[in-house]
């Protein structure tokens, strides 16, 4: 298992918190181009599509049978489930983030990547041991699992549920594309691998180059960027764009003289969300060369070498963590966040990452908070036994989103330590800050 450690020493100033926000956003900058808008069909040599709104439907996963297309179940995905004269067995279940669902009789079923015959059919033969000859129904009444964002200068912006194989151009026109309005040149998608491409729409439309048309993919975000105005008086100015896990994604204007840093876009754009995969931050320049920066040095460590210049027309662009993550504060060495492989952390392993202090550091009264914050519960371990005198009942298994606190002095109870230590923790103060007065407030 590889598990990674991100230091928490370090923040811009005690005004910036981590506000847990999930907006994804793509943005891009220039070009030109006037045309009619985009409310009809557009024939192109070569192109396999038909541009047309109510080819924008729900979907998920496609496989093929045959020549068949099939539909596969996501997560997330609304399933009705009914079976034939057992009226009361009939159930309206959500896919589970795991894929699964649960089902009368028949228990936990794996229901991702089945289509919908194939769970009546496993789910059939779970029943056959309490009905005869079960007969079950199962039909998708909400397509959840596959979806992608449109923002920017579009005349519908949002999320769209998508089904099947699906082209750029169909999902814009079904988000209301007036072309005279944009800068066609600069379409930004930002892919859920990472990847960013720089789609230009005037080459698609009136060079008939087809590369431009792309398949979407679930997850993707596309920005469409507003056409610049030109300016004939007043100072000149440039956009800077900050797209994925920030609490307001968008452009943002600064003078054309004035030098901006990944810091100062960090802070207009009000900070990080708790799902940023800090480490994989990336720059696309305007050219679209890609320059990584990797803000955990940033922020936690405080190294200003990864505090890169940005000029006009970048994209800082900071992608979705894909794992779980753990943050451990108090008398350890390093603060912040521990990542690793959903379900596969435990206590003593986020506290070995950490590095407890040699002195003062209270391994015998560790508290981990759980639910935080709607529904906080504190749970008390006592690490030295588990180290010293093997009591394994002490290692408690880690979920995603857990704070573990490793005391100074004794906290006397749960609820004396939900006042002391989360009670700062409000939208726009981060774990750093409130780390600190707890260490302040117990010396």
């Amino acid at each position: 298992m590889t598990v990674t450690t991100k230091n928490k020493d370090y923040f811009f100033g005690r005004s910036v918190g981590w506000i847990f926000i999930f907006i994804v956003g793509l943005v891009a900058i220039g070009g030109s181009g006037v045309t009619p808008t985009l409310a009809e069909e557009i024939a192109l040599p070569g192109a396999s599509y038909n541009v047309s709104s109510s080819s924008v439907v729900p979907g998920t996963v496609w496989g093929r049978e045959g020549e068949e297309e099939v539909y596969r179940i996501g997560a997330s995905d609304v399933l009705d489930i009914s079976v034939w004269q057992s009226p009361d067995l009939n159930k309206t279940v959500t896919v589970r983030f795991d894929g699964r669902i649960a089902f009368p009789l028949a228990g936990e079923i794996m229901a991702a990547g089945l289509t919908p015959a194939e769970l009546s059919a496993e789910i059939s033969e779970r029943l056959r041991e309490f009905i005869r000859n079960p007969q079950i129904t199962v039909s998708v009444k909400e397509f959840h699992s596959r979806q992608v964002v449109v923002l920017g200068k579009v005349g519908k912006p949002g999320i769209y549920p998508i089904q099947g194989p699906m082209k750029l151009l169909e999902l814009l026109t079904a988000a209301g594309l007036n072309l005279a309005d944009i800068d066609m040149k600069n379409v930004t998608v930002m892919r859920s691998s990472g990847d960013v491409l720089k789609i230009d729409l005037e080459a698609l439309l009136y060079r008939s180059d087809v590369r431009q048309n792309i398949d979407l993919r679930s997850g993707d975000n596309i920005f469409i960027p507003e056409k610049p105005s030109v300016s004939t008086s007043g100072p000149q100015m440039k956009e800077i764009m900050v797209l994925g896990e920030i609490a307001k994604p968008g452009a943002y204007t600064f003078p054309s003289d004035k030098p901006v840093t990944v810091k100062e876009i960090l802070l207009s754009g009000g900070g990080v969300t708790e799902r940023a995969s800090l480490s994989t931050t990336k720059i696309v320049r305007a050219n679209k060369f890609q320059e990584p920066t990797d803000l955990n040095k940033l922020i936690f460590n405080g190294d200003m070498s990864q505090d890169l210049p940005l000029y006009a027309g970048d994209v800082l662009y900071i992608p979705k963590t894909k794992l779980m993550r753990v943050y451990v504060l108090g008398m350890v060495q390093r603060k912040g966040i521990i990542e690793g492989q959903p379900n596969t952390l435990d206590l003593l392993q986020a506290i070995s990452l950490s590095t407890p202090e040699k002195f003062g550091a209270v391994l015998s009264n560790v508290k981990v908070v759980r639910g935080w914050p709607n529904n906080p519960k504190v749970m008390n371990a006592n690490v030295e036994a588990l180290l010293y005198r093997g009591r394994l009942e002490e290692n408690i298994p880690l979920q995603d989103g857990d704070v573990i606190y490793v005391p100074e002095s004794f906290l006397s109870n749960a609820t004396d330590f939900i006042t002391k230590l989360l009670a700062p923790l409000s939208g726009t103060v981060s774990f750093v800050n409130s780390a600190q007065d707890v260490r302040d407030n117990t010396r």
